[in-house]
């Protein structure tokens, strides 16, 4: 019996229903199947679906079927098995035999149609409908028809499952079938549940191959506790969510029965199922495709190159997809499964998606790819491979943990008290299953993925103190003391024995027993039991349990001698023979790494580094080993002495230096003094309070080499050894560094060299000894501070330094340096003491008096809030901490710039109660600091160095907390009203403080916490103590950048207290409407071809309105020759222009065109020939939710956004002579949008339809202005008008621009910008990483940024076709890039001028890279552009007449192919070279000059060309004046004059002679011209040659 899972303890219908009828077999006509299901209802009366086991044991108690049904489920079940004796449903047989049921014959057709349940559900109408028999009946077999199913069959099932109907009064029967209970009689038969478990499993898996989704990790995403499986809930949000609507809770189910067991749903079993499925699926696609492609290699490699461009052997995704489409691959053309083959082409033939090399693959047109089974393999893996492993188990890990934090609490002398508080999260009392997984991933390492399940740990567990101090029990000299009574004779004990003996020889309780088990077998116990053996391996290798090893030690293996290597880089720099006093760390690093492991190389490297800073910086005369010339080292060097310690352990000689203080006088007027010692070159302070005796002696080892001299160490150093002397003068008062005294350097440095002298002598072995008298010196008091009397501040002390030499020991790490303090009541701790007493803290460590504050008044209330945690977000702080801390220079330790931090640090600061005056007099209002913590150090390394492009999240945890003084309950209750703690979190480094982000968190919820009932009504209330969890999210530049966790409690010291109270709630807020943009289409101009005009008025051609002869004859040649047009007969047509869009609509006033004198007519749109289209919706513009996501899709189907444009013919009868359906951009990255509310061009292209010609004809273009604006107006534009720019180059028209937003729900396919990859080509790889890595936001970076990274990228990357020109086709020349660079800048500048000046501006620098990529293409092209467009209008009539059945109309388009060759002959023709291959690739994956299939169009092609360079002339003439500024003249051109010729193309209304004689308006006319010395009119600006003698010709 299988049924959807319910509630443990509980029967459904049709168990129930089978169960009675077993039990009444013995008494047939007892009761009927439909009395048992009325028996059901009375039982269940709440509709649950589900009767408990409790009443079916009463029910079975009634009729004494059994003694007692301690198990009812199990009883049901027992009695039908004995009762059937058969498989619940009869199998199908073709043929005749054994006769379907119908629920059998259901459950067969679903599955040979391949329904799930979701199917089933969609046919009935809702998944909880109830049908009554006509519709039962009728939407039954519409889709099920005979023999699977009959009238008669569904007249079975319909009286098996007839219920009452809901809605049905008392004793009125209205039988109806609950589409619930048809389901589960359908999952009575375990071999369907199998077989529709299956196909569930395909359709998730279809759709997870589609989205590109990891189900696993979905399901450890819902996995939130990491347990390791998940309950029905948790697996129906996760499926839901990846199959939206595709499937229906029995569905899901189904899933969840068929992989559950004794340990719940386990997802790795799904995941694995899923891969199993895709790869079958991905198996049979290739068995079907392969063959065939391998069979048509030669016809592949043909249609290869036709979409090869760029002819680079390549294709991008799409060409390869478009080339296989002509192959056929697939007998039905289904477009979805080639998309699946082209997916799995390239992993099969070992290719990249994105660049597939398909020249390789098919040289000559034979295939040189892989087999089919080869390809099969490649993808799905090899069937004989064994299965992978089971996932290990990590129990081991738990008892790693107890051991790592028994050491280290003993290493810290911490309590295991202290441990343990320090593993609760949250001071519950006790650790959860949670915390000691959060424990084992922070002590032991480990991911995410680490589950519950594999710890071997409940869900439920809770781990008291005493239970934790047992299992931190790891004395292990207890086992090797009784080992041999343990084991006996025996050498192998099972580990019940091993538990006992323990137990009865030492006492170790059974959970210390296992901990040690787990630690001695970590892949788990063999079934043979406990060897001998594994524990004496395990007590000699234990370190607790054998010989202590120095702590840091690191294995040194051989490798080159570092001396003899530092020695060759000395050579090589000139000074052979003498050892180099500094080494660069890259050279260090390497030099390590060859002697020692990686981690360990990198620890040492640190080491060596903190050393190497203690001594004086290199001077200019010093030699570094290992610089490269020409390249910086970003660390910097280090000391080649401190590096060959750590690897010439057996030569290294340890410094001892002991200092030691014998006596202090004066100070007689002083309260209280405490010395705070510190000895340059050590990282510690000691603080030591003077009494009669003082007891204080220090004690620093310096580990250096036998050559090295510990004298060095103080070169170029004024101190050697500072004592600060912290003073209280008064009694209770702070104290203060009042006075220093110093052991100078250069004294030291005397003593230490004089120590050792060059003959033998004592000392050698017994050591130097010398003493100073050293007087304190009174410091310099702050201005406004009181002056301390002499006698309280004036002393001396009388210091004594020992210095000897001793060998080190092997074993013994020389690095870091160790210091030791000893004496009464001495405190040391990591820092530095400066002679200007600007440290840290306000006193020193050690005793201080406290005064027993007052008791609070009765009644009193007091606020603590604790600070807890701080989640940053590694992502956006490492950009932020590296752009705080660049260039800035972190002093060095001890330096006269006080305490500088070694890393900058975190701190965090909390106001309660901001902006209440009454609060701020209480006490409570303030501003309140946390202490220090340290920025976590993968947050300071960039993204590579930190080891991926996201690094994990790092946790800050500040345990600190902050309590109000104590206040008046009626004041603090109505501060909670509408009160509120504010927290700022801010980062701290020498240089400044900086405050990162702030958020405000209200307070109200404590007053609700303290009236859980009638909160809106003021009552005499009990004031109790209560707690509010707080939490906020802070963000810097609109991305997040933390979440803090914090905990106010409000606490009564004298106990509970009576108030009355109410609490104000506010109002909920409107819901916040949706973001909108007012679009603005203006038509500016339209463009129609002069025969389809003619065709239109039923003319043979253009003559007929004063045009002249043929169409054939308009063409540039024929201006030349003069051709004159015939006398005008006839008027151009009258048009009228028609905009819809839903109900907005438009029509304009007739219009007329004019020639071009280029085959063309023109149509100018007046201005008011606009569309307004308000009130657009924004993509995901909305707050998150199921609105905005079917908003968002119905955005992305584009239906309003879409415009109908139609041109319509005045006449007898008005007739649409062209159309065209425009798709405004909705506002997203991928459509190549920057900003929410934007500007630009488009074009659209005008189609023509008619009976007589029954083909899609282009016809002409249309050119349009588009405006997205904000709705109210809103900050002032940018600009009045849009300026001119390329098609679909689109700007943001604020200056506070917001850039576009992605839908909530991403649809399939590709979502990225088409034109990335060929921009990106253009500008190169390198400046591309350049400008993502300086985003100040997405796709957009300041505007000075974006110049000065254009500059450096001219001066220093060559080969960039962004600078390329036809004389300098590589980019040789850096002189050469830089002007063609500033000739962009000065013509952006001059164009969107608002956005290039403000260097602060964000700028859309993607959109901006494409105008100039343009602008690189026009250098290329424009020059030639006059016989280019001669050959391809001659070129376009002709194909157009072999297309269709037509007369030779010209339509602006030829193929892909055609152009590119006519190109190549144009720019060959001019000597010019050919262009660069990114130039190739973005003229083939530009959208706006496709015209459909392989077709290009020319016309919008030169048109933005001529855009971007600044011009707004007409396409085809040369007779009009342009509209906008000139394209001044590039400098190529002048490189290519100095060679003998000059290309100029008048771009401005010259002022040219009046043309006399006879020649008609529309003649070519040629001009020549000769440059002259002072004429007034310049020929170039800037230059001092002007035009002049200009004559037609």
């Amino acid at each position: 019996m299988v049924s959807i899972p319910g509630d443990d303890g509980s029967l459904g219908r049709f168990e129930f229903v089978a169960a009675c009828e077993a039990l009444l077999s013995d008494a047939p006509g007892c009761a009927s199947v439909s009395d048992l299901h009325e028996l059901f209802d009375i039982l269940d009366p709440q509709c649950t679906g589900h009767v408990s086991l409790e009443e079916f044991s009463r029910l079975l108690e009634a009729y004494r079927q059994v003694p007692k049904a301690v198990d009812g489920h199990s009883a049901a079940v027992r009695l039908l098995e004995e009762q059937r004796g058969l498989p619940p449903s009869p199998s199908v047989r073709g043929g005749g035999g054994l006769v379907l049921s119908p629920l059998a014959g259901l459950r067969a057709w679903m599955l040979q149609h391949g329904w799930i349940f979701h199917d089933l559900e969609a046919l009935l109408g809702d998944p909880r409908a109830e049908l009554d028999w006509n519709d039962f009946a009728g939407r039954l077999l519409t889709r099920v028809r005979t023999p699977w199913l009959t009238r008669q069959g569904v007249a079975e099932i319909f009286a098996q499952l007839q219920v009452r109907a809901s809605g049905s009064l008392p004793g009125q029967m209205q039988p109806v079938v609950r589409v619930p209970d048809l389901v589960q009689a359908l999952l009575g038969s375990e071999d369907f549940a199998l077989e529709a478990a299956r196909r569930v499993l395909r359709v998730v898996a279809r759709e997870a191959g589609h989205r590109e989704q990891d189900v696993g990790k979905l399901c450890l995403a819902a996995d939130t506790r990491r347990v390791g499986s998940l309950n029905l809930k948790q697996l129906s949000s996760v499926l839901l969510a990846l199959c939206p609507g595709m499937l229906a809770e029995a569905d899901v189910g189904l899933i969840f029965w068929r992989f559950s067991g004794s340990g719940g749903f386990s997802y790795e079993q799904l995941q694995a199922a899923l891969k199993e499925e895709q790869n079958a699926a991905a198996e049979h696609l290739l068995l079907r495709g392969m063959p065939e492609l391998i069979s048509k290699a030669a016809e592949f490699q043909a249609a290869a190159k036709v979409h090869d461009a760029a002819r680079s052997g390549s294709l991008s995704a799409t060409q390869l997809s478009a080339a296989l489409s002509q192959l056929n691959l697939f007998a039905q053309g289904d477009r979805a499964e080639l998309e699946n083959f082209v997916a799995l082409l390239a992993p099969a033939c070992k290719r990249s998606a994105a660049n597939f090399d398909y020249a390789t693959l098919v040289p000559g047109g034979v295939w040189k790819g892989p087999s089919v089974e080869e390809a099969v393999r490649r993808v799905c893996g090899d069937p004989e491979e064994p299965p992978p492993p089971n996932k290990p188990a990590k129990r081991h890990l738990l008892a790693i943990l107890y051991y790592k934090t028994a050491e280290a609490s003993k290493k810290l002398g911490l309590s295991r008290q202290r441990a343990f508080e320090g593993l609760d999260r949250g001071n519950k009392g006790f650790l959860t299953a949670e915390d000691l997984r959060a424990a084992v991933l922070q002590v032991v390492g480990g991911d995410e993925t680490l589950t519950l399940k594999e710890l071997g740990l409940p869900p439920a567990t809770r781990l008291n103190f005493p239970d934790f101090e047992k299992r931190l029990n790891f004395d292990f000299t207890v086992l090797g003391k009784h080992i041999d009574q343990v084991f006996g004779d025996q050498a192998v004990i099972p580990e019940s024995d091993f538990v006992s003996r323990l137990y009865q020889l030492a006492g170790i309780d059974r959970a210390t027993s296992q901990t040690w088990i787990q630690l001695m077998y970590p892949e788990g116990l063999p079934e043979e039991g406990l060897s001998r053996g594994a524990c004496d391996i395990f007590l000699a290798t234990t370190p607790s349990a054998a010989s202590v090893v120095a702590e840091g030690a690191q294995i040194v293996r051989p490798g080159p001698d570092l001396r003899a290597e530092l020695l060759k880089d000395a050579e090589v720099a000139g000074t052979a023979g003498r050892l180099p006093s500094w080494v660069a760390s890259s050279r260090a690093r390497s030099l390590l790494k060859s002697r020692m492991s990686e981690k360990d190389a990198e620890q040492m490297l640190q080491l060596i580094s903190k050393a190497s800073a203690k001594y004086p910086p290199p001077t200019p005369e010093d030699v570094i080993a290992g610089v490269t010339p020409g390249k910086a080292d970003a660390d910097p060097p280090l000391r080649s002495e401190t590096l060959l310690v750590c690897t010439e352990r057996a030569k290294a000689v340890e410094h001892v230096l002991e200092v030691s203080i014998k006596s202090v006088e004066g100070f007689s007027k002083a309260s209280e003094v405490f010395l705070r010692y510190f000895c340059h070159g050590t990282a510690c302070v000691a603080d030591v309070p003077v009494a009669e005796g003082v007891d204080f002696q220090a004690t620093h080892v310096f580990g250096l080499t036998a050559v090295d001299g510990l004298e060095q160490l103080f070169e170029h150093r004024e101190h050697a050894v500072t004592i600060q002397a912290w003073i209280a003068v008064a009694k209770h008062e702070l104290r203060r560094p009042l006075s220093v005294a110093v052991l100078p350097a250069a004294e030291l440095r005397d003593f230490l060299r004089a120590a050792f002298p060059p003959k033998p002598r004592p000392e050698a072995v017994l050591g130097s000894q010398k003493k100073w008298t050293l007087s304190f010196e009174v410091r310099t008091v702050e201005p406004k501070a009181k002056k301390p009397p002499a006698e309280a501040v004036e002393g001396s002390l009388e210091l004594v330094v020992h210095y000897r030499r001793r060998p080190a020991e092997v074993h013994r790490s020389p690095l870091p340096w160790n210091s030791s303090f000893a004496g009464r009541l001495v405190v040391c701790r990591p820092g530095v003491a400066t002679v200007s007493g600007t440290d840290p803290e306000e006193a020193p460590s050690g005793l201080m008096r406290e005064v027993k504050p007052a008791p609070p008044p009765p009644g009193s209330v007091i606020f603590q809030v604790k600070l807890q945690s701080l989640l940053l977000q590694a992502e956006a702080l490492r950009g932020l901490a590296a752009r705080c801390l660049q260039g800035q220079v972190l002093p060095a330790p001890g330096s006269a710039g006080g305490l500088a931090t070694k890393a900058p640090q975190l701190f965090a600061r909390l106001c309660l109660f901001p902006g209440k005056p009454k609060m701020q007099v209480a006490g409570c209002c303030g501003w309140v600091e946390s202490p220090l913590k340290p920025v976590p150090e993968t947050l300071l390394l960039p993204a590579s160095a930190a080891g991926a492009s996201k690094g994990p999240d790092a946790e800050v945890r500040f345990d600190f907390a902050w309590s109000s003084p104590a206040l008046e309950p009626a004041l603090a209750v109505e501060a909670l009203q509408d009160g509120h703690c504010t927290f700022e979190v801010w980062i701290r480094h020498p240089a400044a403080d900086l405050r990162l982000s702030e958020t405000q968190c209200p307070l109200q919820g404590l007053l609700e916490a303290l009236s859980p009932e009638e909160t809106n009504e003021l009552r005499l209330r009990t004031l109790q103590p209560c707690k509010l969890e707080l939490s906020g999210s802070l963000e810097r530049e609109g991305k997040p950048l933390a979440q803090l966790k914090a905990l106010v409690e409000l606490q009564l010291p004298n106990g509970p207290g009576m108030l009355s109270w109410l609490v104000e709630k506010k109002k909920p807020k409107d819901p916040e409407p949706p973001m909108r943009a007012d679009y603005h289409l203006q038509l500016k101009e339209v463009i129609l071809s002069g025969d389809f005009v003619a065709h239109l008025a039923n003319e043979e051609d253009l003559g007929a309105f004063g045009a002249g002869g043929r169409s054939e004859e308009w063409s540039p040649r024929a201006h030349r020759a003069g051709l004159l047009p015939r006398a005008k007969s006839k008027e151009l047509p009258l048009f009228y222009l028609e905009m819809e869009q839903g109900s907005s609509t438009f029509r304009s006033a007739p219009l007329r065109g004019a020639f071009d004198g280029f085959r063309w007519i023109r149509i100018a749109c007046p201005e008011d020939t606009a569309l307004p289209l308000p009130g657009r919706l924004v993509v995901n513009g909305g707050p998150e939710g199921e609105e905005t996501r079917k908003r968002d899709a119905q955005l992305l189907r584009g239906d309003a956004h879409r415009v109908d444009l139609k041109l319509v013919q005045i006449g007898s009868t008005s007739q649409v002579a062209a159309q065209a359906e425009i798709q405004l951009p909705i506002g997203w990255y991928v459509e190549g949008v920057p900003a929410i509310h934007f500007g630009g061009h488009l074009w659209a292209t005008l189609r023509h339809v008619s009976p007589e010609r029954p083909w899609s004809s282009v016809v002409g273009r249309a050119l349009m202005r588009l405006e997205a604006m904000r709705p109210r107006g809103g900050a002032p534009r940018l600009w009045r008008r849009v300026p001119l720019a390329p098609a679909a180059i689109f700007l943001p028209l604020y200056k506070d621009w917001l850039p576009t937003k992605v839908p909530s729900e991403l649809p399939a396919g590709p979502n990225k910008w088409p034109l990335e990859d060929a921009v990106r080509l253009v500008a190169g790889e390198e400046l591309w990483k350049r400008l993502m890595a300086a985003e100040a936001r997405r796709n957009a970076l300041p505007s000075g940024a974006f110049q000065a990274l254009l500059r450096q990228a001219a001066e220093q990357l060559p080969g960039t076709p962004l600078w390329a020109t036809p004389a300098s086709p590589q980019g040789d020349s850096a002189e050469g890039r830089m002007r063609v660079l500033q000739e962009d800048l000065a013509f952006l500048s001059a164009t969107i001028a608002p956005m290039m000046a403000d260097a602060e501006m964000l700028l859309p620098y993607r959109q901006l890279l494409l105008w100039m990529s343009l602008r690189a293409l026009a250098r290329w092209v424009l020059p030639v552009a006059e016989g280019l467009l001669e050959c391809l209008s001659r070129l376009d009539g002709e194909e157009r007449g072999r297309r269709v059945a037509a007369p030779r109309e010209a339509s602006g388009a030829v193929s892909l192919g055609a152009f590119q060759s006519v190109l190549q002959a144009e720019l060959a023709r001019a000597g010019l070279a050919d262009l660069p291959a990114a130039l190739w690739q973005l003229i083939t994956d530009r959208p706006e000059w496709q015209a459909g299939g392989p077709h290009f169009d020319y016309l919008l092609f030169l048109w933005d060309l001529q855009a971007a360079c600044g011009e707004s002339v007409r396409l085809q003439g040369r007779d009009g004046v342009p509209r906008g500024p000139a394209l001044a003249l590039p400098r190529w051109a002048e490189e290519t004059a100095s060679m003998g010729t000059l290309a100029l193309t008048i771009h401005e209304a010259l002022h040219l002679p009046q043309i006399t004689g006879h020649l008609p308006p529309n003649a070519f006319v040629s001009y020549a011209w000769r440059c002259e010395k002072g004429l007034s009119l310049p020929l170039v600006a800037g230059s001092k040659d002007s035009l002049g003698s200009t004559k037609a010709q």
